[in-house]
């Protein structure tokens, strides 16, 4: 239960974040819930956590990569083993991020925005 609250804390963290530098985010409590969205072509970016409750974050990956190989997906999560970011990453994952710099460094956050802004070739440099 305490994690479940952390996470869901982090995730208004983030989309608060997010938001301030001009993302409009939407969130979902599962990958099932999350689903029926990304397949539809709704989204822009996936940002995904690791472990999810039902469907992992690697299964929606693979899921997304299948049904939507354009869309970027950058990973995140508190469990950063080289096998976990090697695994994400040949699934097709554009980043693998620990948790805490996705929550705390607006560096990061930053990042997430100017990675859409390229892919939407909307970038300025």
């Amino acid at each position: 239960q305490r994690n479940m609250r952390l996470d869901r804390i982090a995730v208004e963290l983030l989309k608060a974040q997010l938001g301030r530098l001009g993302a409009k985010v939407r969130a979902f409590e599962s990958a099932e819930d999350a689903w029926p969205f990304l397949e539809r072509g709704q989204g822009d970016l996936l940002l995904t956590d690791l472990r999810l409750p039902g469907m992992s974050g690697d299964a929606l990956l693979k899921k997304v990569k299948a049904a939507q190989p354009g869309l970027p997906v950058l990973v995140v999560s508190a469990f950063g083993s080289t096998r976990n970011v090697v695994d994400v990453m040949k699934q097709g994952a554009e980043d693998y991020l620990a948790k805490v710099n996705a929550l705390c460094g607006n560096a990061t956050c930053k990042e997430f925005i100017e990675l859409k802004a390229v892919i939407a070739g909307t970038a300025s440099y």
